[in-house]
């Protein structure tokens, strides 16, 4: 009969036991228990806890059912957000870890009903597309699993920014001028086309005639291949020929390289001349003549001259005025040779060959001595001049002289 009571109440007992474990558990106090000793402060003493209590935190874990969350607990509290809250009067947790008689136990279905809310440190973890939220109370350090929900979907990284563009490079100019040395009015033919850009296309060439004097006297753009251009020299004197080119994402650039110089002079200059010439009759003459020299090209001029011959000494001719035109060749640099027709006007007897009013042909040959052409010169000349019904008596008629020529 003793037996039967005993095996009853035994019976009864666990049943009871069985009973508590699974009902919900209800708390007023913290801290008869406590998970970890001193209490909590701070974050980094919850961080301390977790370092120090490593193995009764897997012992827990996996008392509470939740062995493979201890992993994910293990990878991710390092970097977890961890905030401070307040657990409120019947908030609940799905279970928490406590420590009694030096062993890791687990309440389940926990819900706080003491007078006053308690502070806490709260952190999720995440793992399976689920979210779990831990809360551990400061006083006792037990750990705590609040609730678990739908972990939010990974932020999708952002995708980075595309590489910037390669900074653009500037176009290389190239600049051909021709002719480098020409009359004024002539034409000069600036030649851009081998102008290059290394990462796109040449989109136009701006071209600048200057002066001497650093004025822009004609200016020109060229907005499409072969980027060439003529421009007119007003004056004389040395010219800059200066190209800018632009690409076609916008840079521009000129360097010495697109910048030439040309050389433009004057197609005209003044002359005068001095000179003594002789007639073998005999008669010795001063020659005094002004004119103008005229360059068809840098190999052809034509000269304009008037003056007078006094007489120095002789009586077998008399003096005349003079109105003389040729035709000059410019050779070897500084040489030149021509022909030309002149008038002889003397109020001389007429009747007399050495006195009389003539046409005469004029040679000259000379050499310029001093200076450059169409600049200030001196050259020195020798010309022969007869009448044209004189020829047969050209040493006796004829008048030959040397003397010096200045342009101007």
């Amino acid at each position: 009969m003793k037996t039967k009571i005993a095996l009853f109440l035994i019976i009864g007992m666990l049943v009871v036991g069985g009973a508590t474990a699974g009902a919900a558990t209800t708390l007023k106090r913290l801290g008869r228990h406590p998970f970890y000793k001193p209490p909590l402060t701070s974050v980094a003493d919850l961080q301390k806890m977790v370092d120090e209590r490593q193995a009764d935190l897997s012992h827990g874990f996996a008392k509470a059912g939740e062995p493979a969350l201890f992993k994910a607990f293990q990878e991710q509290f390092p970097q977890a957000a961890i905030t401070a809250v307040k657990f409120g009067y019947g908030e609940t947790m799905r279970w928490m870890l406590f420590k009694k008689g030096g062993k890791v136990r687990v309440l389940k279905d926990v819900t706080w009903h003491g007078k006053e809310p308690f502070d806490a440190l709260q952190f999720n973890i995440d793992m399976d597309g689920r979210r779990y939220v831990f809360v551990v109370p400061l006083r006792c350090g037990n750990l705590g699993l609040k609730e678990v929900g739908v972990a939010p979907a990974p932020e999708k990284a952002a995708a980075p920014p595309p590489p910037p563009a390669p900074a653009n490079q500037d176009p290389l100019c190239a600049l051909s001028v021709t002719p480098q040395r020409l009359f004024s009015g002539q034409q000069i033919t600036a030649d851009a086309s081998g102008s290059t850009d290394p990462d796109g296309n040449i989109a136009s060439v701006k071209f600048a005639l200057i002066d001497p004097s650093g004025n822009t006297v004609e200016e020109k753009t060229v907005a499409a291949p072969p980027f060439v251009q003529q421009m007119t020299a007003p004056g004389s004197g040395d010219y800059r020929v200066v190209a800018t080119v632009t690409d076609n994402k916008g840079a521009s650039v000129t360097s010495p390289q697109c910048e030439q110089q040309v050389a433009v002079v004057r197609r005209g200059q003044f002359i005068g001349d001095v000179g003594f010439f002789r007639q073998f009759d005999p008669q010795n003459y001063l020659s005094l003549r002004v004119g103008y020299e005229y360059y068809l090209n840098e190999s052809f001029s034509l000269l304009g001259l008037v003056g007078g011959f006094p007489t120095l000494t002789g009586n077998d001719g008399a003096g005349g005025f003079t109105f003389d035109a040729l035709a000059n060749y410019h050779f070897a640099q500084r040489f030149f040779a021509g022909i030309g027709v002149g008038g002889w006007i003397t109020n001389g007897d007429q009747d007399l060959d050495a006195e009389d009013s003539q046409a005469d042909m004029i040679v000259n040959v000379g050499v310029r001595v001093y200076g450059e052409p169409h600049a200030f010169n001196t050259s020195v000349y020798f010309e022969a001049r007869s009448a044209f019904d004189e020829f047969d008596d050209i040493g006796k008629y004829g008048r030959f002289g040397v003397g010096l020529r200045f342009g101007f």
